[in-house]
């Protein structure tokens, strides 16, 4: 049981010769915690830069860079995304999460779900629950 890292675009990865990767990055889903799987991937992209680099001599640090610029293009938005919904569930009310959770039950009807489609999702509360949609100001503020 601990604290869980949540990610902040604004923070660096990479500081003069060190890389921050995994939970040291704050590389996790800031909403659920999990973050194996970027831990894992941000290990081997460290790595991989960082062989790079001592095969130049180890002078270049703008190479040491390239590790935070190949993994935001790879999960940046996915970790972004994490970011912003924990900002909004961290601003729920306790109506918001009985709408939120009506909403959802009646949605998939108790179907098992092996997707999501966001869009669709967003158009179906926009024209059943008009409540819900006030929580989506959150990530514009």
């Amino acid at each position: 049981m601990g604290g869980v890292p949540a990610f902040d675009r604004k923070k660096s990865l990479v500081k003069e010769n060190v890389l921050l990767i995994g939970d040291a990055g704050r590389l996790v889903d800031s909403l659920s915690g999990a973050g194996i799987s970027n831990a894992l991937l941000s290990g081997k992209i460290a790595g991989e830069v960082t062989s790079q680099f001592i095969k130049e001599g180890g002078s270049s640090f703008s190479t040491l860079k390239r590790y935070e610029d190949r993994l935001l293009k790879e999960k940046g938005s996915e970790l972004r995304f994490y970011s912003y919904s924990r900002a909004i569930f961290l601003k729920l009310t306790d109506e918001d999460m009985d709408a939120a959770v009506c909403f959802l039950k009646d949605y998939f009807d108790d179907r098992i779900v092996t997707g999501i489609e966001p869009i669709a999702l967003i158009k179906t509360i926009l024209k059943s629950n008009r409540r819900l949609l006030r929580l989506l100001k959150h990530l514009v503020w």
